[in-house]
């Protein structure tokens, strides 16, 4: 798994890697939390897989697999479940 990882430079470069986008997307959730809500951010959060998906199929080539679809399916129904399933009351 490590196969070609030999130097600091390549150690450097996959912690960057790591920890950048990581920070960089908890930012944009804290500041879109606060912007739109909780709820409309963790609505928007369930595309981030689908977008993945996406961005690899079109772009990569690479294959939908049965189970890809059904886990699509899944996070499409849960985010129409929680549009359409009426608030609560307080």
């Amino acid at each position: 798994m490590l196969e070609g990882i030999d130097s600091g430079a390549d150690w450097l470069n996959l912690t960057g890697l790591a920890l950048v986008p990581t920070m960089i997307s908890m930012l944009t959730l804290a500041i879109s939390s606060r912007c739109i809500g909780p709820t409309k951010t963790s609505v928007l959060g369930v595309f981030e897989p689908l977008t993945a998906i996406l961005i690899g199929t079109v772009m990569f080539g690479e294959p939908i697999s049965l189970k890809m679809a059904a886990g699509i399916l899944v996070c499409v129904a849960a985010v129409v479940f929680m549009i359409l399933r009426p608030g609560r009351k307080s």
